[in-house]
């Protein structure tokens, strides 16, 4: 008897348009999506134990973007968290470790 286990079957999940910012990345307005990934582990290919769950709000033409919690969403679709602020912080951070 043979079992087959697998890792890293993600299933990535949109929920939408949160706030429109110019992306640092790519220079373009654009509106931020919100998005969940979900990484499984998988028995005989049916995924059956998530063991990585991400947050992020990304920019839908180069993917540029940064982890939030739950609540950050909210916070950043009402106006009381500075989206732009956070999002050249990420870049900073990103291109700082690359250099």
């Amino acid at each position: 008897m043979f079992l087959i286990i697998g890792l890293g079957r993600s299933k990535k999940r949109d929920y939408g348009d949160v706030a429109q910012v110019r992306c640092p990345r790519c220079s373009n307005t654009v509106s931020y999506r919100h998005t969940h990934t979900r990484t499984w582990l998988t028995l005989y290919f049916i995924p059956v134990l998530p063991y990585r769950s991400e947050r992020r709000l990304e920019c839908p033409i180069c993917s540029h973007g940064v982890r939030v919690l739950r609540d950050d969403v909210e916070e950043i679709r009402l106006g009381k968290v500075d989206l732009l602020a956070r999002l050249e912080e990420a870049l900073g951070a990103s291109t700082r470790m690359i250099s």
